[in-house]
């Protein structure tokens, strides 16, 4: 069954800026699923600037030598230019590939809250393949700023990995 995976503290207080993944324990990790043989699966990385490198230390580890890893980063994009084109960019994909997700960093710094209605897609892609949702993740010594990540995570959240109305 796909779905969407949330990962990240989700504490208002957590100073960390690296988000730290949550094992869903309902679902096999990515590295546990089968595949035909000679059939590469796909990782697709969608992320504003705060995903650099991300890619690299994906690529470090030995489990991912039999994925096609394509990154799109976009410089000062807010979440909802991160994943705009979710869906064409996943034409093809299946249960053995996974979208990774990582944004809403310029949300918050810009103070603008997140257009859920312009989210749906990600919903939409998860029906035919994994979704990782990376939280936003949260900025050292800046406690109102983490204030309002905390409330654009939660608003995600309940909005678009849970499909509620506000």
């Amino acid at each position: 069954m796909n779905g969407i995976i949330p990962t990240g503290s989700g504490q208002e207080n957590d100073s960390n800026s690296n988000p730290q993944a949550i094992v869903n324990k309902t679902k096999t990790s990515l590295v546990e699923q089968a595949s035909p043989p000679g059939i590469k699966r796909r990782i697709l990385i969608v992320a504003d600037s705060h995903g650099r490198g991300f890619t690299e230390e994906l690529r470090e580890m030995d489990s991912i030598r039999n994925y096609n890893v394509l990154t799109i980063f976009k410089p000062n994009a807010c979440i909802e230019n991160v994943v705009e084109n979710l869906v064409p960019l996943t034409e093809g994909f299946n249960n053995d590939d996974c979208v990774i997700i990582l944004g809403g960093t310029n949300n918050a710094l810009r103070g603008r809250g997140v257009n859920v209605n312009k989210l749906s897609m990600i919903k939409t892609v998860s029906h035919y393949t994994n979704v990782i949702f990376i939280s936003t993740p949260y900025c050292p010594n800046r406690v109102v700023l983490n204030k309002f990540i905390y409330d654009l995570n939660m608003d995600i959240y309940d909005n678009v990995i849970h499909g509620s109305s506000p």
